[in-house]
């Protein structure tokens, strides 16, 4: 997949996080259409949250598919966003193929409200 697209999201420390994306299908000129993704073919899903690429990771999100409605979510718990700490970071979503191929469909960069509130955990 070509020109990947990128987002900028914010993860909440202390707050559950989770973001849909709905994938959608690609012309040969490479200009996406209307018509939702085939995601049927895939067999998992991987994102993870690093500073930059080859730093330590920061997180693994929960990655989940649904096929019926071409769309990828990725998920934090609130234990997980307390434990984080940077100031910007970078995710990005591989869906994988059976045999192992990976296809790469999404890259985003993550800013990280810190919060004021400390829970009592």
């Amino acid at each position: 997949m070509n020109d990947t697209p990128v987002y900028r999201l914010p993860i909440k420390q202390g707050a559950d996080f989770s973001y849909t994306f709905r994938l959608f299908k690609v012309d040969v000129q490479g200009r996406v259409t209307d018509e939702i993704a085939d995601l049927s073919g895939y067999t998992g899903a991987v994102s993870e949250l690093r500073k930059a690429p080859g730093a330590p990771l920061l997180a693994t999100f929960d990655t989940t598919i649904d096929v019926g409605d071409g769309s990828v979510t990725i998920a934090l718990p609130t234990p997980q966003t307390n434990a984080l700490d940077f100031t910007t970071a970078r995710l990005d979503i591989f869906l994988i193929k059976p045999g192992g191929n990976r296809d790469k469909v999404l890259v985003g960069a993550i800013t990280f409200e810190r919060s004021i509130t400390q829970w009592q955990e």
